[in-house]
Parts: C-alpha cells; sequence; structure tokens
C-alpha cells in the first residue's frame, strides 16, 4: 500500500504546485477520501467476484470536483495548465493499477 501511497502523495502535491488544488489542502485526509473507496470495493468486490463498480474513477472525479481550485470559473487565458479534465485523467492514469504497486 505504501507505494500507492507515495504515487498519490506526489501527485496531490504537483497539483497544489500547478495551482489545480488549493494550497490548504490536507494532504493525508485527500489521500484517505481518495483511497478509501479502493479499498472498500476491493474488499466487498472480492465477494462476488465480479466488478460492479468502478470506485477508483468515481472517487477521483467526485474528489476532483469538489477541491480544483476554480472549478465554476473559466480557465484564464494565459494558462500553462492543462485543462481541468485532461489533469484528471492524467491523474487516473497515473494510479498503480492492481498488482503494480
Amino acid at each position: 500500500m505504501e507505494p500507492s501511497r507515495l504515487c498519490l502523495k506526489r501527485i496531490l502535491r504537483r497539483g497544489i504546485k500547478r495551482g489545480q488544488l488549493p494550497e490548504t489542502l490536507d494532504i493525508e485526509a485527500a489521500m484517505a477520501l481518495l483511497l478509501s473507496p479502493l479499498l472498500y470495493g476491493h474488499i466487498f468486490q472480492k465477494e462476488t467476484g465480479a466488478v460492479q463498480y468502478d470506485f477508483g474513477r468515481h472517487a477521483a472525479e467526485s474528489f476532483w470536483r469538489s477541491h480544483c481550485v476554480g472549478v465554476n470559473g473559466p480557465e484564464p487565458k494565459n494558462s500553462k495548465r492543462p485543462p481541468r479534465d485532461k489533469a484528471l485523467r492524467s491523474a487516473i492514469k497515473a494510479r498503480p493499477r492492481e498488482g503494480q504497486g
């Protein structure tokens, strides 16, 4: 679990540095919010053996909508940041897959 936590911590810090997430973000609480649904899914989907819900994607999307800086406002015209939806897809793709970490 530790490699996943370290990777997620780097992603969150990068988001803060880029101005995509608030500087006041509690990284430990953010990691708990993002990882808890994954653990829940891992534990309870194991019982049925079927993947019924993409907990990781939905957790990341909900977190992004809740914590993204300026989510309801337009991007600055001179912004060098990637568009929000592209940044979210990158964050989702960057997370380790099962068996990789």
